[in-house]
């Protein structure tokens, strides 16, 4: 309902004046009369209900259709024996799906005023008669009826409305037009009502739209109309006086004259309105008194008679907690082109205008006053008009009645709130105007589903203060484009994490998805994000970190990212963009981003501390409180420490001391203030923890309690597990921190760690949650004041007691996907695990955290160098290369090493781990034989082929040696054997291993396996590379359609890998343009997914160069060519293979281009190295040497002559006299030796296919 009933003492039932509107003929303006009656009886305080039967081609509706707000079924609103019997439902089968009546609400406040339409197909009066005591009983029900007025508005032609109106009503308003009255039928009508009236009738006659100016003429005519009347209800019991009103206006009329009538009889209007108001309820209204300009103004813009440049402005007041609402009517109004603006009590431009002030009343009795406030500065401005949003359960007493205009949202539907909204402005009939403004606040009344939401943590239970910096923040993220983040900055422990809580939950409607990451460390950041794509449904594919980004980005609803407890690490590549919000929390002493936005946090107000600390601490008065907050200060921290230890205080002097438990913690004050007030520049929190620990060791659950606490200072920020922190391991660790009788009993009884863990979250140096999941938690700022509050010796211990129980927890695996190997990993950050050089068990596990990491992906190679490498001198400083913990970091650093593209550094740290490993364990040992496997790699990285293919043949003879063939350890150790054949140009070889190990895998693992579709994919590209192009095509075809197709998506690297290979395929099959396609669609998935430089984006980038090559764009092509030349030599060396191929390739296109010298240089350099490096007979050197013909052939063709029968000669005993690059050197040889003769020309607009093809694998 919009609006409140009107405010009267005699608000229930106590009669209803029922009256109807009457006309002998059509066009008399009968529905504008009843229209504008309806509204001036419903604004002066009266609860209207229309019957609006009326057939003219405007309707009651239409004169009040800007003020609609709402709209039922007759059935739903009115008492159900009333609806039965006024708008009985139609009859027969033909009627059954007719139109039903529907009663509509129109905001018309202080009163209520509703208008039952009634469709074509439902006349009324309903056809039939009624008999008298049908007639009495539905007039006794209309006096009964919750309305103080009822107008009908029946059909004109009925033949019973006479009878209907005269036995229902107490007055009947006859109307008839002034021009042409039609008197003698007006007298008839009258005639009939008054003799069919049972208790008599009051008639009113209503001469409408007189435009007389002349005020003689208007006296003459007036006379004239009551000579007509005077008479024709004479009966014999006596004469009957019908008073006569007239409405001045134009013949068509006013839509609603209080509204806008602008005429200068406007006053006559309003006039003629009062006496007919005092006719029909009695003199109980007697008054039309003029709308307030700012809605007259609205008004006529919503009927379109007003520019929209000229409305009024609304001045929107909020309390702070209603911000969402006040950001949903904000963006309400300007769809229907109203601008808001704040509303500012002493803005002296705003009381020199005609303005309304919407004011959302607060959602709770706290900020009752702020509403007192605004009514009164609002009511001493006699020119502002006044509305009230309510949008909750508010009590009456709180919202005003008489003079403003209530509009109320509680309960609706967002549309039935918009619809009641405009309703009440007067803009329900105005079309939405275009907005550009790309935020749409959300509704905050939907019933609807919360939005989705990942590790958001439980809204704040006190909150307090911060009005302020939630505005900041709010207006910061709303100005922004989408996607920049706003940093919250501030002291540690200030309330960052609190004030962006309060911020997601109080915000939540605008956001379909709300994401809370933990951004202590890049790691923490990386692991979430994993989890995310995760719990999102992205496909594990590629990189799940830059695909969930992606998916962020390219997300079509509104989001919002918090990453709380940023660091000083660099997060640009780890934020979203697209239509979102992304806020991140960072210390004040934090390295901030160059043009960072800000909002900068300090400590609370005094008033808002003493309210928090009351509100924690049961029995805590203000002065005392007060007290408190002066000597400890204004920090949300301080406070929720001082809250532990003065509610423990309070009980204890309740029981101890035998002082009333409501008065236990006022009583603690001052013993309070006198143990914290400690020395000056010491932290209030560090006295405040020390007194509270000294007071938790006088029992044995605090004393536990205490020792998990010193422990869990080197826990991560997100908490410890409470199923690692229970496990017998950690228990045992916590007791060698206790006495031994102590320590005998907790572990003994595991329920003695669940009372320790009470103690501390009593005393608030803990947080537990004990649900699913559950975890024990402790503010970083705590952790950093426990750690200094112990000597360096006793955080020794603690520590070593931390690792050892994390040690010992630690499951076997060391897969991806393992949750415990994920917790223990922000742990080993945390607690600094990696500057410790002991004992095994902890090094043993440091260990397995790193393969875990490698095991991971997700981008961690860097950060993971950058840890474990100083670790790995340590180690070595202090046990030397003849110790196994150490062998196995330096194995798995060269993993990652390799992986960041170092090969020089990886290769010499193999090496040494390889000699020193085989010394200390044997040449067989798996161990080894990992670290040989590695040594592999990075000679394949640095160009060294053969040297590579002997450390991988060594490499998978020991382990199918020890496991035997079907041993994972031996097919991948085949898998890179096949690999090493290819590179060394043994592809036959090649092809044979990489197909046993192809037959294997899939029997073991399935053909739809990675592992199994990767050899495939290599598979398919040594058939290609050996001129096998269809059996490559069948399998590469056969491995895309089993990986997903097009139905998986772009983003997936493996599906990249067998999609580029196939677009090689294609181009040696003669399908260039196909080729181009899957290779430009690889290339910029590539790009996005895994980077620029990274070898998979490389190779393609050269491979989609030749097709461009081939399409005739040679610019392009050699600038695609030159940006992997560049990588390659950056990364590898001027010297390595894959830059000499494309050189190779580079002379191909310069040499179309007509650059024929730089492409004969390249050509030279490109075959002199590829043999240098890879020995004559090797395929791409031979390639190499037949390019180089191609490009000298056209100056020097004896030269290419001698180079082709060169490459011919080489290639046939160690290639085969059917290896495509020896196909290739006897055409060219063909074409230089009959000067084009054999070859012919190339298609119009096309490069000939008359260079080897080299394709850079992606190694």
């Amino acid at each position: 309902m919009t609006g409140s009933g009107p405010s009267r003492a005699d608000s229930g039932p106590t009669g209803t004046n029922v009256v109807a509107f009457l006309a002998p003929t059509s066009r008399t303006g009968r529905t504008n009369l009843v229209s504008n009656l309806a509204w001036i009886l419903a604004r002066s305080g009266r609860r209207v209900l229309v019957v609006d039967a009326g057939r003219g081609t405007v309707r009651v509706h239409e004169h009040l259709r800007m003020f609609h707000t709402d709209e039922w079924p007759v059935t739903d609103q009115l008492p159900p024996e009333l609806a039965r019997s006024l708008f009985p439902a139609s009859a027969g089968v033909a009627r059954q799906f007719a139109e039903q009546p529907v009663l509509r609400r129109y905001a018309a406040p202080p009163g209520r005023l509703d208008v039952v339409w009634m469709p074509d197909s439902a006349p009324w009066p309903p056809p039939g008669e009624l008999g008298e005591t049908s007639f009495t009983e539905l007039r006794r029900q209309l006096r009964l009826t919750e309305y103080d007025v009822v107008l009908l508005d029946p059909v004109d032609t009925d033949p019973t409305v006479d009878r209907w109106a005269a036995v229902l009503c107490e007055t009947v308003v006859l109307c008839f037009p002034y021009r042409y009255p039609r008197l003698p039928e007006v007298a008839a009508l009258a005639r009939r009502v008054h003799r069919a009236a049972p208790a008599g009738v009051r008639l009113v006659g209503v001469a409408t739209a007189v435009d007389e100016p002349d005020p003689t003429r208007a006296a003459q005519r007036r006379d004239a109309i009551r000579r007509g009347l005077g008479g024709v209800l004479d009966e014999p019991s006596g004469s009957f006086e019908m008073p006569l009103v007239e409405v001045p206006g134009s013949p068509t009329g006013q839509t609603l004259a209080p509204l806008l009538e602008e005429s200068p009889h406007r006053d006559r209007v309003l006039a003629a309105y009062g006496e007919l108001l005092r006719l029909v309820t009695d003199g109980a209204v007697g008054t039309a008194r003029p709308e307030p300009e700012s809605l007259r103004t609205r008004y006529r813009y919503g009927l379109g008679r007003q520019a929209a440049d000229d409305q009024s402005e609304v001045h929107l007041a909020h309390p702070a907690r209603q911000r969402p609402w006040a950001d949903w009517l904000r963006a309400e109004l300007a769809a229907v082109g109203v601008r808001a603006r704040p509303w500012l009590p002493d803005d002296e431009g705003r009381r020199a205008r005609r303005t309304t002030v919407l004011a959302v009343a607060p959602a709770d009795d706290a900020e009752e006053q702020w509403l007192t406030g605004v009514l009164g500065a609002v009511r001493a401005d006699p020119e502002t008009e006044l509305l009230v949003a309510r949008t909750g359960p508010v009590t009456d007493d709180a919202l005003p009645h008489d003079d403003v205009r209530v509009v109320d949202l509680t309960g609706c539907t967002e549309e039935q709130a918009r619809e009641r909204l405009r309703g009440t402005l007067g803009l329900a009939g105005i079309r939405p105007v275009p907005v550009r403004d790309s935020w749409r606040p959300g509704f905050p009344g939907d019933p609807k589903e919360p939005p989705r939401e990942f590790q958001l943590p439980s809204r704040p239970r006190l909150f307090v203060g911060r009005d302020q910096d939630l505005a900041e923040l709010r207006d910061l993220l709303l100005a922004g484009p989408p996607g920049r983040p706003v940093v919250v900055t501030g002291p540690a422990a200030v309330g960052k994490t609190s004030l962006v809580g309060e911020y997601a939950h109080r915000f939540r409607w605008d956001y379909d998805l709300i994401v809370w990451i933990s951004a202590g460390g890049l790691h923490d950041v990386r692991a979430a994000l994993t989890e995310l794509a995760a719990e999102l449904g992205v496909e594990p594919r590629g990189n799940p970190v830059q695909e969930v980004l992606h998916e962020l980005g390219r997300r079509s609803g509104q989001w919002l990212v918090v990453y709380d407890g940023a660091g000083d690490e660099e997060l640009s590549d780890l934020l979203p963009s697209g239509s979102g919000h992304v806020v991140v929390t960072r210390r004040s002493d934090a390295a901030l981003p160059p043009g960072a936005v800000t909002v900068t946090v300090g400590d609370l107000v005094e008033a808002d501390a003493v309210r928090l600390l009351t509100a924690r601490v049961r029995g805590l008065s203000r002065v005392p409180a007060t007290a408190v907050v002066e000597t400890i200060g204004a920090s949300p921290l301080d406070l929720r420490l001082a809250s532990g230890l003065l509610g423990q205080a309070g009980i204890l002097l309740s029981s101890g001391h035998a002082v009333a438990d409501s008065r236990g913690a006022d009583t603690a004050v001052p013993a309070f203030c006198a143990a914290v007030a400690g020395p000056a520049g010491e932290p209030a929190a560090a006295r405040i923890v020390r007194v509270a620990t000294a007071l938790m060791r006088e029992d044995f659950s605090g004393r536990v309690a205490v020792v998990v606490a010193q422990m869990c200072a080197f826990a991560s920020p997100l908490g410890l597990s409470l199923s690692i922190l229970g496990s017998r391991s950690m228990r045992a660790q916590v007791a060698r921190g206790l006495s031994e009788a102590d320590g005998a009993t907790l572990c003994a009884d595991g329920w003695e760690m669940d009372r320790a863990l009470a103690a501390g979250v009593r005393f608030r140096l803990l947080e537990v949650a004990w649900g699913r999941g559950g975890v024990v938690r402790m503010h970083p700022a705590v952790q950093a004041v426990v750690l200094a509050g112990m000597s360096a010796q006793e955080r020794e211990e603690r520590r070593g007691q931390f690792l050892r129980g994390l040690a010992e927890v630690a499951p076997r695996t060391i897969a991806a996907d393992s949750p415990v190997r994920r917790e223990l990993h922000r742990h080993l950050i945390s607690s600094g695990a990696l500057d410790v050089d002991g004992p095994d068990e902890v090094r043993r596990w440091l260990v397995e955290q790193l393969e875990h990491l490698i095991a991971r992906g997700d981008g961690e190679a860097p950060d993971a160098l950058r840890r474990w490498r100083p670790a790995l001198d340590r180690w070595l400083a202090r046990h030397g290369w003849r110790d196994r913990f150490t062998l196995r970091l330096a194995t798995r650093l060269a993993d990652v090493t390799r992986s960041l593209g170092r090969g020089g550094e990886a290769l010499e740290l193999s090496r040494t781990a390889l000699r020193e490993g085989t010394a200390l364990f044997g040449p067989d040992h798996p161990w080894v034989l990992v670290t040989r496997r590695g040594l592999a790699g990075d000679l394949r990285g640095l160009g060294q082929f053969r040297a590579a293919l002997v450390e991988d043949q060594a490499t998978w003879r020991g382990f199918r040696d020890q496991f035997g063939n079907d041993h994972p350890e031996t097919l991948i150790a085949a898998h890179n054997l096949a690999n090493s054949f290819h590179l060394a140009g043994r592809t036959d070889e090649a092809l044979r291993v990489a197909e046993r190990a192809r037959d294997r895998r899939s029997r073991l693992f399935g053909g739809h396996n990675a592992d199994t579709l990767w050899l495939v994919s290599d598979i398919g590209s040594f058939r290609r590379e050996l001129g096998d192009l269809e059996e490559a095509r069948r399998l590469l075809a056969e491995a895309y359609r089993r990986r997903g197709g097009r139905g998986r998506g772009d983003e997936d690297t493996l599906l990249l890998r067998i999609l580029r290979n196939l677009a090689v395929t294609e181009r040696r099959r003669g399908q260039p343009d196909k080729a181009k396609e899957l290779n430009s669609r690889a290339y910029l998935a590539l790009r996005r997914l895994v980077g620029e430089q990274n070898p998979l984006t490389r190779s393609c980038r050269l491979s989609l160069a030749v097709d461009y090559h081939l399409a005739g764009d040679g610019e392009y092509a050699t600038r695609l060519i030159e940006e992997s030349l560049a990588g390659y030599e950056h990364d590898l060396g001027p010297e390595h293979p894959f830059a000499h191929i494309c050189r190779s390739l580079r002379a191909v296109v310069l040499d179309s281009r007509g650059r024929t010298d730089e492409a004969v240089a390249d050509a030279e350099k490109a075959a002199a190295g590829l043999a240098a490096t890879l020995g004559e007979p090797h395929p791409w050197a031979i390639g190499a040497l037949v390019n180089q013909a191609v490009v000298v052939a056209a100056g020097r063709p004896a030269v290419a002559e001698e180079l082709l029968r060169t490459a011919v000669e080489q290639g046939r005993d160690f290639l085969g006299p059917d290896h495509p690059c020896l196909r290739t050197a006897r055409r060219a040889l063909a074409a230089v030796v009959s000067a084009g003769e054999v070859t012919g020309p190339g298609r119009e607009g096309r490069v000939p296919f008359d260079f080897v093809d080299m394709e850079v694998p992606e190694t």
